[in-house]
């Protein structure tokens, strides 16, 4: 309970409220989003705020958070914000379009990475409330996703297509698609694709608390989830824990055993396109797609030019997302430092292109304002925020949890390198759930209420 010039706030309820909305965001999106967007956007709004102020006005020095983490959030902030004065000088577009535009960018791409401010304000005895409630939410988020890949399963998958259309996550390329047997589904996260992090996420926690049985249910979500990034991002998470706690012999003998399986399933999958053989789709879609991932990312697959017998051929060419930053940063090397600003996510290209940050003269993949891909968020952000922005993200998220593991160890420490790992594929942050679990994290590790050992464990 804070009081402030005698009105009294139960913080620790606000966040309580605040993160069982977000949690049930995907359902209560159901009637209509508009207002869960409004009361989403109001409740991270007032935190925020009233987080902000608190720090400004306390004396004591139990919750000040660490200088390296403040001027990370400082320079994204002052890069945000300069950028609205920017942008008139680059287009022809007025200053209110200008800042309204970057309002709707910073609510969906940026605000996550300022959720660690919002638990400043809780006093010592609210922050083990806290952090119970998030293991309750996380237990209901296993519990869900077990529910929806069973309903599935057993033939009712198109109740659940149906119910979240009006929820903005249903796309048609996930109509009716699997991936190992099981369904793709959504779960509370809303994103198949981001799913099996956030298990992985809610899974460290729990391990943290020598939840046991919730830990492996939490992992078996993973696997239901059918997310191959995070299978990749528990392999390497299962090899950094072997690595930090000195059992060389299980890396070295998990590591061959990696290594066979996974000549064999490669090779197994090119002997099978040899053939043009229709067994073992399972294999082939799986092996593919991480064929896919590595392909994409320097090249990019054209479907409509030439036509072999009626049927379009595909052409592989060299525009893929990592060839175009190489390629703009190229020719604009001024701008490798700090980036060339921030890009408007929230906007297709099509709609964009009735707006005065669309160039007509050039290809939609080489429009300046539009994000270079959304299947590589790395690169995006590399390309907003430049070297200096990619070096701090880099330190926050990666350098410093695992300099700290070899310290003392921690599952907590886990979850800011899941966060970034993830970055290499998907963009985790927009999620505001996932930035809720992922913040409460960061914000143990870089106050220094959580400095030492005994309080983080």
């Amino acid at each position: 309970m804070i009081t402030i010039r005698n009105i009294s706030i139960d913080y620790q309820k606000i966040l309580m409220v605040l993160s069982t909305i977000l949690v049930f965001g995907i359902l209560l999106k159901i009637p209509d989003k508009r207002p869960y967007v409004a009361i989403e956007t109001l409740l991270l709004s007032f935190t925020l705020i009233f987080s902000i102020i608190y720090l400004a006005s306390i004396k004591t020095k139990d919750i000040k958070l660490s200088p390296l983490l403040f001027f990370f959030l400082l320079y994204l902030f002052l890069y945000n914000f300069i950028i609205i004065f920017i942008r008139p000088l680059e287009v022809d577009v007025s200053l209110f379009d200008s800042l309204l535009f970057s309002i709707q960018e910073f609510r969906i791409s940026t605000l996550g990475y300022f959720l660690p401010l919002i638990f400043i304000p809780l006093m010592t005895d609210e922050r083990d409330r806290i952090y119970e409630y998030i293991i309750l939410l996380a237990k209901i988020s296993i519990i869900y996703t077990f529910f929806e890949q069973f309903v599935s399963s057993i033939g009712f998958r198109e109740f659940f297509e149906l119910l979240y259309t009006n929820s903005g996550v249903v796309t048609s390329n996930q109509i009716g698609v699997k991936s190992l047997g099981m369904y793709r589904i959504w779960g509370l996260m809303g994103s198949p694709q981001l799913l099996g992090v956030f298990h992985i996420i809610t899974g460290l926690f729990l391990l943290s608390r020598k939840k046991y049985l919730w830990t492996f249910l939490s992992f078996i979500a993973v696997i239901l989830s059918t997310s191959k990034t995070a299978y990749l991002i528990l392999i390497i998470l299962s090899f950094l824990y072997l690595f930090v706690n000195k059992k060389y012999l299980y890396l070295f003998l998990s590591s061959l055993l990696l290594i066979t399986i996974s000549t064999f399933l490669f090779e197994f999958n090119r002997y099978l396109v040899e053939q043009m053989s229709n067994d073992y789709q399972y294999i082939q879609k799986f092996v593919q797609s991480i064929q896919g991932y590595f392909l994409l990312l320097a090249n990019e697959l054209d479907y409509e030019t030439g036509n072999i017998y009626g049927q379009g051929a595909v052409y592989i060419n060299e525009t893929g997302p990592l060839s175009r930053v190489v390629k703009y940063f190229t020719e604009n090397p001024l701008n490798l430092l700090f980036g060339k600003g921030i890009t408007y996510s929230f906007i297709s290209v099509e709609q964009l292109s009735y707006t005065n940050f669309y160039d007509h003269g050039l290809n939609a993949n080489d429009q300046a304002f539009v994000g270079l891909s959304s299947d590589f968020y790395l690169l995006t952000y590399f390309e907003q925020y430049g070297i200096v922005g990619l070096i701090l993200l880099f330190i926050i998220f990666f350098v410093v949890p695992t300099y700290k593991l070899f310290n003392f160890h921690s599952f907590v420490l886990y979850i800011p390198i899941v966060f970034f790992l993830s970055m290499l594929h998907y963009p985790p942050q927009i999620s505001k759930l996932m930035m809720f679990f992922v913040s409460f994290s960061i914000w143990m590790i870089y106050s220094s209420y959580y400095k030492s050992s005994k309080n983080i464990n």
